[in-house]
């Protein structure tokens, strides 16, 4: 049945179930199972009315299997995966509200999936709400290390610019991941910049920036705006100073010309 499915045969695949499902044999997998394909390929066929009929049937039917959670979860990915995320938002959340003491192997990854579907939807407090119980309940989950500076980028994105560098910051304390360390890093020396205009906590998150990723291909945007940050608080020296290494270091890339410019109007004593 899984072979109609991945050759795209979901008519043929539904029908099978269908058939299975008036005539059960020994062998065919559970009743739960089927109904859970129906609606799988009924969503796959763009049907939204026979996908909603099934599950409306799967609970009905099934309401008590210990199963019923893990069909569920199964029928929102597959929402989620034809990106109808609203459809998904409902599944998910019946699970956690109704089936809180189900256990299946990725019932601890729904919050992270709530999350990630309201924020696709425009909806930042509940996408935080869901990011922040996740962090809670799972927070060694493979999924877990990223949410720190998802959350620092949604509470910016809010203009909550206390909350951001809150969150910035517990990526590098929370999480090892280096990917999310430098994003986050540089993340946070941007609301500092632009968003709270304080010059001395940029100087010292863009400073950190260039010493811990010389070579990272955002380094330059750190040189930048460090030169900037000590100019706006007077230190136009300084500034030169920084400036006159990127502009050697980063000579050849897409940074350099910009940052050439940049050195040539303090050099002449111009206001930015």
């Amino acid at each position: 049945m899984e072979e109609y499915r991945n050759a795209g045969a979901y008519t043929e695949g539904r029908e099978v179930f269908e058939y299975l499902l008036k005539n059960p044999f020994e062998g065919a997998g559970t009743m739960l199972e089927l109904q859970v394909g129906i609606a799988l390929q009924s969503i796959r066929l763009g049907e939204p009315n026979k996908a909603e009929a099934a599950v409306d049937k799967l609970i009905a039917d099934y309401n008590d299997h210990p199963n019923i959670a893990k069909g569920l979860f199964q029928i929102g990915e597959e929402y989620w995966y034809v990106k109808n995320c609203s459809e998904a938002i409902k599944l998910w959340e019946l699970i956690l509200n109704e089936y809180p003491d189900s256990q299946f192997e990725n019932k601890s990854e729904t919050p992270y999936v709530l999350a990630v579907c309201y924020k696709s939807l425009g909806n930042p407090d509940k996408a935080i709400e869901y990011y922040e119980m996740m962090l809670d309940n799972s927070p060694a989950h493979r999924f877990a290390e990223r949410i720190p500076y998802k959350l620092g980028v949604l509470y910016r994105g809010k203009g909550d610019f206390a909350e951001a560098v809150h969150w910035f910051g517990q990526q590098r304390q929370l999480y090892s991941s280096e990917l999310y360390a430098r994003r986050s890093l540089l993340q946070q020396a941007a609301v500092y910049y632009y968003d709270l205009k304080d010059y001395e906590k940029a100087t010292e998150a863009y400073g950190r920036y260039k010493d811990k990723y010389p070579d990272d291909k955002r380094a330059s945007v750190a040189y930048l705006l460090l030169a900037r940050s000590h100019e706006k608080m007077g230190n136009r020296d300084e500034a030169i100073k920084i400036l006159a290494e990127a502009s050697e270091k980063f000579a050849a890339s897409d940074g350099g010309g910009e940052i050439a410019e940049e050195l040539a109007r303090m050099r002449e004593g111009g206001e930015k």
